[in-house]
């Protein structure tokens, strides 16, 4: 309650099925029908203007990381093991920014190994571009902290690009692991209005035995609704299975396809611009037509012309204002 500790392990929000078994069904039956397996409108809006509003150069490294899994729908080990190096724009397509899933970190610390948690688990995927320039923003600002001195390279790290995207709040050269991540999100969870008690059962379901059958392979709450909210818009996008299983490192059903297929630069050119056409992105298009004219556009017309103003709506049912000043 004085937030002397971290909390885990959700003391008190779960219910012994033994000492109240009708109070035990309600909750369960609630959480396995409207517990979000992916955000709602509303928290997606939320989460997207949550990130509008961090500063690339003051946000916390796991606030960074969180970025990550947001928009690339990657585990939390696979956002802590990410070094700067791995954001990069494609040769054949300077337009499309990519990261690559090399390396993770270990279970329970930050140590550093090759490759993830499968043999799926090595990709490449297409990076929305309000993403990677907030990702280039802040590597370039820590580069000029090294070349005036104000942050040291450790040993064994020669360049800004070996340093760790997710690092511990603002210790920039201090790689972070899992556990913060899972703990970062749970506070940026409940700031959107996702109750601690969702989070409890839906851990719960995630340790049974009806849930490990279904061979999906994620035990913590913040890495399963990132990355189910990611194969969710793919899913409203219209992305055939075979592209949705490789984005999210699943096994590949189509006998057909090889994972090798996606390393084929136009092929994440093409999903990185399908990927760009989920509505959640106009709040990138709309923040930045604030910025240019107010989110408004005014026209002087003499009193005898003629003045046709065709307006089409980014919605349906989207309403539209008009002010008449004379």
């Amino acid at each position: 309650e004085n937030s002397l500790y971290c909390d885990n392990i959700f003391w008190g929000e779960l219910i012994d099925p033994e000492d109240d078994p009708e109070k035990y069904e309600q909750h369960r039956v609630k959480a396995l029908t409207r517990i979000r397996k992916s955000f709602s409108v509303c928290e997606d809006i939320r989460l997207m203007k949550w990130f509008s509003q961090l500063d690339p150069i003051a946000a916390s490294g796991t606030d960074v990381a969180l970025a990550c899994m947001y928009f690339l729908g990657c585990r939390n080990n696979e956002a802590c093991g990410a070094d700067f190096s791995a954001f990069h724009l494609l040769d054949s397509h300077p337009d499309t920014a990519v990261f690559d899933m090399l390396q993770t970190t270990s279970e329970n610390s930050n140590r550093l190994k090759p490759s993830g948690k499968t043999k799926n688990a090595p990709r490449t995927l297409p990076v929305p571009s309000p993403l990677y320039n907030f990702i280039l923003k802040r590597k370039t600002w820590l580069e000029q902290q090294v070349t005036v001195g104000n942050i040291i390279l450790p040993e064994g790290i020669e360049a800004v690009e070996q340093l760790p995207v997710a690092c511990i709040e603002n210790h920039y050269t201090k790689r972070a692991q899992s556990a913060d991540l899972s703990r970062a999100g749970r506070v940026l969870f409940d700031s959107i209005g996702i109750q601690k008690s969702e989070l409890a059962i839906l851990q719960e379901i995630m340790f049974s035995q009806e849930f490990r059958e279904t061979q999906i392979e994620e035990k913590d709450p913040t890495t399963y609704l990132f990355r189910r909210n990611v194969a969710t818009r793919l899913y409203h996008l219209g992305f055939p299975w075979t592209n949705i299983q490789y984005w999210i490192a699943h096994e590949i059903e189509d006998p057909v396809i090889a994972r090798n297929h996606f390393s084929d630069e136009d092929t994440l050119h093409e999903l990185g611009n399908q990927y760009m056409q989920h509505p959640i992105f106009h709040i990138f298009d709309h923040a930045r037509m604030m910025a240019i004219s107010g989110g408004r556009a005014s026209f002087c017309i003499a009193p005898d012309d003629t003045f046709f103003v065709q307006v089409t709506a980014l919605e349906p049912n989207q309403p539209l204002y008009l002010d008449l000043n004379h």
